[in-house]
């Protein structure tokens, strides 16, 4: 990815650093390959400039740099898969793993608009206490977590009112 960001970096700096401000240093520039990467369109990036300065590399350098960066993520994508496929494959702990990945399967499916496919298994099976068991523990630190931040927003909330109604009193 790095490579990538450099050279993209560095022949942005080149092609368009004398004339856009965005483009005149290698900090600027990543920072401009950022936002292009996070799916910035065209025409809210430097689009008039860039075409200015030249009417062919600029769409021409937007473009290769968001497909080669989607390419980037997509392989990263499969790279996670095939890394949870080769996790599950040799699992001892199977079954909850098959569950998750059976659910993202069929969520996947459901989006590009196949049907479900039968399950043969029992839904109805109960979870393995100890799954049921960390799920609950993680619950209740979520739980609270959230009560701790509430318990200080509310805190901070009355101290700004206190505040605010002694400056309005005085």
């Amino acid at each position: 990815m790095m490579v990538i960001i450099v050279a993209y970096g560095f022949s942005g700096i080149l092609i368009f650093g004398k004339n856009i401000k965005s483009f005149s240093g290698f900090k600027k520039t990543s920072y401009a390959l950022f936002e292009m990467g996070l799916g910035r369109p065209f025409g809210d990036v430097f689009a008039e400039d860039m075409k200015r300065v030249d009417r062919v590399m600029g769409p021409l350098y937007y473009s290769t740099f968001v497909m080669v960066f989607m390419v980037y993520l997509m392989n990263l994508g499969v790279g996670m898969l095939c890394t949870w496929l080769s996790y599950c494959q040799t699992s001892d702990d199977i079954e909850v793993d098959t569950a998750t990945g059976d659910y993202f399967w069929n969520s996947f499916r459901s989006l590009l608009g196949m049907r479900h496919e039968a399950q043969d298994s029992d839904d109805e099976a109960p979870l393995p206490d100890y799954f049921m068991d960390e799920t609950l523990q993680r619950t209740d630190a979520v739980l609270q977590e959230v009560e701790r931040v509430t318990d200080l927003m509310y805190k901070f909330e009355c101290k700004e009112r206190g505040s605010t109604s002694t400056d309005s009193n005085a």
